[in-house]
């Protein structure tokens, strides 16, 4: 099983340049800012995201398969389809991973 990391996803509450609005998540999130691999997210109220995300950065990875990935994970966010992709968001020794898996 290979994991590709992607970015590092870092809660904010300071509005960033360029942001989208993701009305179905609730959040406004950046793309990818280079050289660091940073994606800002400001979590909005009725986000369904839980709080441990609005507090902690998560490390992102790709993944060929979620349900093989999460094994042996808290799982924190079920498997979203997001269009491309399904992701999800999973504790693994403290630390926040988030799982994407193309389509």
């Amino acid at each position: 099983m290979g994991f590709k990391f992607m970015h590092v996803g870092v809660p904010t509450v300071t509005v960033q340049p360029d942001e989208i609005y993701v009305e179905p998540m609730k959040i406004y999130k950046t793309e990818v800012v280079e050289p660091f691999k940073i994606e800002y997210l400001r979590f909005q109220d009725g986000t369904p995201f839980p709080e441990i995300m609005h507090m902690n950065p998560h490390i992102a990875y790709e993944v060929e398969c979620i349900e093989e990935a999460k094994k042996g994970t808290q799982v924190i966010v079920e498997p979203i389809d997001i269009g491309d992709a399904l992701i999800c968001f999973v504790v693994k020794d403290n630390v926040i991973f988030e799982l994407y898996q193309k389509k």
